[in-house]
């Protein structure tokens, strides 16, 4: 396992800035929210919302670079872009929905933080670190207000008899979104690459495989969990996928920085497991 250097940048401007306040606005709403509802099922549902959104990206800015965010926090460019839509997709947007759906706030509101989302990729483009590809603002402003609008349903049928079906998407996106969170910042680093061959960068082929890999583990996760199998399959669940991350090692597709990055990945496959399995105990209990 050969080192690898760490990307943060050493002379971030002060635009930079921009992208840590709203994480920081939206993390402390995001605290507000929870405190003020005090339901675990939000958690689940703002990984779901997070997810969603990551998939969202997954098509428009991984594949077919609808757009590009100049963080200017990290010297690789790829993993600059991806940092800026992590903390976009990952914070911004999917907390305001959880705040909406939380408090059964009505369209206007929506239409408003639709809005507000608009006008802040404009005062990005302005700031120069924002560039629209093929993307336009008219997108965003409509494809939020769509966003919003799928929480608000999903939300109810979280809270009320939802189906098996809507509870194992659930807990399928918020063990995604968990690890999402889990290996962001460690990849961006470049304390672990993955090499599969889908993209000539490095870097992009990382983010992309990254995430088939933990949309097929998530996947395993919730089905051993919503089903409830025995104590000794659900146990065994980290040590195979831990095998699997074992082979891909092997195999030379998952590079590691050195041996203390297997820890992150077991410490990983336990963490999704267990919250999967208790986070299943919650979304079964039915609100009248």
């Amino acid at each position: 396992m050969n080192a690898m250097p760490l990307q943060l940048r050493h002379d971030i401007p002060a635009t930079a800035f921009w992208f840590i306040i709203l994480a920081i606005l939206s993390i402390l709403l995001l605290a507000y929210t929870f405190w003020r509802k005090k339901d675990l099922k939000l958690v689940a549902f703002y990984l779901f919302m997070t997810t969603l959104a990551y998939m969202l990206d997954f098509v428009i800015f991984l594949c077919f670079r609808s757009y590009e965010y100049y963080p200017r926090i990290w010297d690789i460019p790829w993993y600059d872009q991806a940092f800026g839509t992590y903390l976009s997709q990952g914070f911004y947007v999917p907390v305001v929905a959880v705040f909406i759906a939380a408090f059964h706030l009505g369209f206007a509101w929506m239409v408003f933080f639709s809005v507000m989302f608009m006008g802040i990729e404009y005062l990005f483009i302005a700031l120069g670190i924002y560039k629209l590809n093929w993307w336009n603002p008219v997108y965003t402003l409509v494809g939020v207000c769509i966003f919003f609008y799928i929480g608000k349903v999903w939300i109810k049928w979280l809270m009320q008899a939802s189906s098996r079906l809507v509870r194992i998407i659930t807990l399928q996106c918020a063990s995604y979104g968990l690890q999402a969170h889990f290996f962001a910042v460690p990849l961006m680093f470049d304390l672990f690459r993955i090499t599969c061959g889908f993209f000539s960068e490095p870097a992009r082929d990382s983010l992309f495989t990254l995430i088939l890999i933990l949309q097929a583990q998530s996947l395993i996760i919730a089905v051993v969990c919503f089903y409830r199998f025995h104590w000794a399959i659900l146990a065994s669940i980290p040590l195979l996928l831990f095998g699997g991350e074992l082979l891909l090692i092997h195999l030379s597709i998952l590079h590691l920085e050195h041996f203390r990055g297997l820890y992150m990945l077991l410490a990983a496959n336990i963490v999704a497991v267990v919250f999967c399995y208790y986070f299943n105990r919650i979304l079964s209990d039915v609100r009248k």
